[in-house]
C-alpha cells in the first residue's frame, strides 16, 4: 500500500531569534587589475628647447620663402609668356587688316 503523506494545510514560519546586538565592521578590498604590461606605450611630446625651436622655425621660414618665391616667379613667366602671345596676335591681326585694306 501506498503511504500517505499529510497535505500540508498552512505555512509554518518557525519562530526567528533575534541577531545579536554586537556588530562587527569588514573592510573588503577592492579588486584591482593587475598591470600585465600589454600596454600600449605613449611617448609624451617633448617641448623643444628655445634654441632649438628658432632654429626650426627660421628652417620653416625659409622653406615657406622659397616656395612662396618659386609661385612668384611662375606666375610672372605666365604672365610674360601671355603678353608676348598677345602681342604676337595683335601684330598678326594688324598684318591681316593691312592686307585687307591694300586689296580695297
Amino acid at each position: 500500500l501506498k503511504t500517505l503523506k499529510p497535505k500540508v494545510k498552512g505555512i509554518v514560519i518557525p519562530e526567528q531569534e533575534e541577531p545579536s546586538k554586537s556588530t562587527t565592521t569588514t573592510t573588503i578590498p577592492k579588486l584591482q587589475l593587475q598591470d600585465k604590461g600589454k600596454e600600449i606605450m605613449i611617448e609624451e611630446p617633448v617641448k623643444p628647447k628655445k634654441k632649438d625651436q628658432i632654429r626650426l622655425n627660421e628652417e620653416a621660414a625659409k622653406r615657406l620663402q622659397a616656395k612662396f618665391d618659386k609661385e612668384v616667379r611662375f606666375a610672372r613667366e605666365k604672365a610674360k609668356k601671355e603678353q608676348q602671345a598677345n602681342i604676337a596676335l595683335i601684330e598678326t591681326w594688324e598684318d591681316i587688316r593691312a592686307k585687307i585694306d591694300v586689296d580695297h
